[in-house]
């Protein structure tokens, strides 16, 4: 059978590897035998290791892959320093013979697989500063001529798929540097196409040619499809509480469907999206439980599976800057009324006024309330395709944003999430919400013109704010925790309407983006973009009110890190204390208090380079960065005179939850330009002294702005 003939391979490159293995262990000891000059230094101290003519590698590269190493100084693990006078902290590389002869081998065969065939490695010493002094080893790297494929024929595929059709996709490409990896890959690529067709039991031979006199290579890839495979049963093993018909509305085919790989990996993936799920696998049965053991062209497929608690509690307590003290918990059932449904409810507490801000904190607005959020969610992980899932919401919750406003709010969210692809989601939603937003009585009267309390309290009134929103995530970094290359990107829409019963009536749009290359092992640059606008925007109580929340905000640490948190943009200056008669701005210094206003528009973009740090190099990375953007009421294409560009650095402590980040930045531009206005202390009226008041500029240490966050601010 061919799930016999896979079998008997897969113990050939079993065996061949350990043969492999084997063989060069005995060949270590002959390091003395072809490299004569190393005998004298044997056992000797290593001072530094090097690497010449390493292109097209880099030198950290190469050091990665070899074991031989120089002394170096740390102690303690982390600190890399050693105690004067003494060996505490110096960790001493000697010369060991077959050490080196590992490293040469290594170094030999990435260039060889790299299309160098030609390639030799000599280790050399550098004389000794005595008889007994530490040396310096440097492998000297004779790079080869680079082997060019000449031709790839694919044959096999008649009938299936068309030869030239399947050459083109190969990651082999005739004129090309010949790479191995590259030749492994093809053959793949062969094989997965045959079984994506259904032909589960495929097997490509593959075979090349190198002429070294011509430095030439050619390749030939021979299919051998087999028959179709068709799934005749499915096998369900380790459920509980999981029903059978539950599980299987995750798996992507059905019984009569051609088996294909990749189904299966869609299908494994699909359950373990089941929270209820601990472990899945999809495979195909093992003989002794097929159901037609003797037929190779059907098959049975078993899923395996461990569940998970039904039954989960949370709970959570922290600290942070902006939410000060927190606590929140969460009950979930994994299994609501069965079919794999997940209910949870939960709540959170946060502004707990625990070591919050400083002794002026209680005085500014929205500071000396707590915030809190209660909520129940149900969702369905299954509608019509298992791609789909639906979540419905209810919440009540009072937030805020200190200094611009504070929200309260009641309401439901009906959404609907399709995972398009393995890492890109498309989401729609309705939001049903009535609120009540307060904000500090300057923004009303400085954004809006209202400043009277009578119309301060005619915007803050609680009303309806139904909207629906489409929201688009595409993930092609490697990695979900600090990426070194690939992209994101994020588009979202939201649209409030009267045919939707809502009081507010507006159009947004944003989208934001970050974009990684890998310029060396452990260097990365990384790009970001964000922008947004008001497409549409309607009135309440008077024209073009748009409320704080929901606004366009920049500054702080995850954008323009030379501003503080939303300070970016206009904004007004407020005094609180005399009457405005006796104020002169001209001449008296002032105490004021800045409030942004946020606005219709926003774009912001940066740059940062990433690299190891020079200290700690294993536990730290060090960031350089440019960020730029800007903010205004003006449509974004009328933002381009009033962009702010602040430089800075940062350090990155790793951690098992991604890098810490620590950041400063400097700010090069004097303090905004704004209205000033005044609120008397006795009557709380608000009074409007000039309208393009400027604060002093700050002193050298007043223009950094220190972030402290977890994670990369992109």
């Amino acid at each position: 059978m061919n799930r016999t003939r896979s079998a008997r391979a897969a113990l050939l490159v079993v065996f061949g590897l350990l043969a492999a293995g084997t063989a060069a262990g005995c060949a270590r000891p002959r390091v003395a035998e072809l490299y004569p000059q190393l005998t004298e230094y044997g056992g000797r101290v290593i001072d530094e290791v090097t690497f010449v003519n390493p292109d097209p590698f880099s030198a950290d590269s190469l050091d990665a892959l070899t074991e031989t190493e120089g002394t170096y100084c740390r102690w303690l693990v982390v600190f890399p320093f050693c105690f004067p006078g003494t060996d505490w902290g110096r960790h001493v590389r000697r010369l060991d013979l077959p050490t080196v002869g590992g490293d040469v081998d290594r170094l030999t065969r990435l260039y060889r697989q790299s299309g160098f065939f030609g390639t030799r490695v000599e280790p050399e010493v550098t004389e000794p500063s005595g008889d007994d002094g530490p040396i310096d080893l440097a492998f000297v790297i004779y790079r080869g001529d680079a082997v060019i494929l000449e031709s790839v024929v694919v044959e096999g595929t008649e009938g299936i798929a068309d030869p030239d059709s399947v050459a083109e996709v190969l990651p082999l490409r005739e004129g090309e540097r010949f790479e191995l990896a590259d030749f492994v890959a093809s053959a793949d690529t062969v094989n997965a196409i045959l079984r994506s067709r259904g032909h589960a039991y495929a097997e490509v031979l593959r075979n090349y040619g190198v002429d070294t006199l011509q430095d030439r290579a050619n390749v030939v890839l021979v299919a051998v499809p087999g028959p179709r495979v068709v799934v005749d049963s499915i096998i369900v093993t380790g459920n509980e509480v999981l029903d059978r018909g539950t599980l299987l509305r995750q798996l992507t085919f059905e019984q009569g469907d051609l088996l294909q790989r990749r189904a299966l990996v869609a299908s494994q993936r699909n359950l373990y999206a089941l929270e209820m799920t601990q472990f899945a696998a999809v495979s195909v049965a093992p003989d002794t439980v097929q159901l037609t053991p003797m037929d190779s062209t059907t098959a049975t497929v078993l899923v395996q599976m461990t569940e998970a608690p039904e039954h989960v509690v949370e709970t959570m307590a922290g600290y942070g800057t902006q939410d000060c003290g927190q606590l929140s918990g969460q009950w979930t059932d994994r299994s609501f009324t069965g079919g794999a449904r997940r209910l949870s409810l939960g709540g959170s507490l946060s502004r707990i006024p625990v070591a919050c801000g400083g002794p002026d904190e209680a005085t500014l607005p929205f500071t000396s309330e707590w915030d809190y959020r209660a909520t129940a969610e149900l969702r369905q992980p299954y509608f019509l395709s298992p791609r789909n899932n639906l979540v419905a919401t209810a919440f009540a919750e009072r937030q805020s944003e200190p200094q611009l406003y504070q929200r309260t709010a009641q309401g439901a969210r009906f959404a609907m999430t399709r995972r398009a692809a393995s890492r890109e989601l498309l989401s729609t939603a309705l939001e049903i919400e009535h609120r009540e937003t307060l904000a500090a009585p300057a923004l009303y009267c400085a954004a809006f013109a209202v400043c009277t309390p009578d119309d301060i309290l005619l915007l803050g009134q609680a009303r309806w704010r139904n909207a629906l929103s489409a929201n688009w995530l595409r993930d092609a970094g490697n990695r979900v925790v600090d990426p070194t290359s690939g992209y994101t990107v994020r588009a979202n829409t939201l649209w409030a309407s009267p045919l939707l019963l809502s009081d507010y009536d507006f159009l947004r749009a944003s989208i934001e983006g970050a974009v990684y290359r890998e310029l060396r092992p452990g260097w990365v640059l990384a790009g970001y973009l964000r922008t947004g606008s008001f497409i549409t925007r309607a009135g309440i109580g008077r024209e073009d009110f748009v409320p704080p929340e929901e606004r366009f905000y920049a500054g702080g640490a995850s954008s323009v890190r030379g501003y503080a948190r939303s300070r970016l943009g206009p904004g007004i200056w407020l005094y609180e204390g005399d009457s405005p008669d006796d104020i002169d701005p001209a001449t008296d210094t002032l105490d004021v208090e800045f409030f942004p206003t946020g606005g219709t528009s926003v774009a912001v973009a940066s740059v940062e380079a990433r690299f190891p740090s020079p200290v700690l190099g294993d536990l730290t990375d060090m960031a350089v960065f440019i960020d730029a953007g800007t903010v205004g009421l003006e449509s974004l294409w009328k933002l381009t005179s009033q962009w702010r560009v602040t430089p800075g650095a940062g350090l990155r402590i790793a951690t098992p939850v991604g890098p810490i980040r620590v950041d400063v930045a400097y700010n090069p531009y004097p303090q905004t330009a704004a209205p000033l206005y005044v609120q008397d202390f006795e009557t709380g009226a608000i009074s409007r002294v000039t309208d393009d008041y400027r604060p002093a500029d700050p002193t050298f240490l007043e223009r950094l702005q220190f972030h402290i966050a977890l994670g990369q601010a992109y």
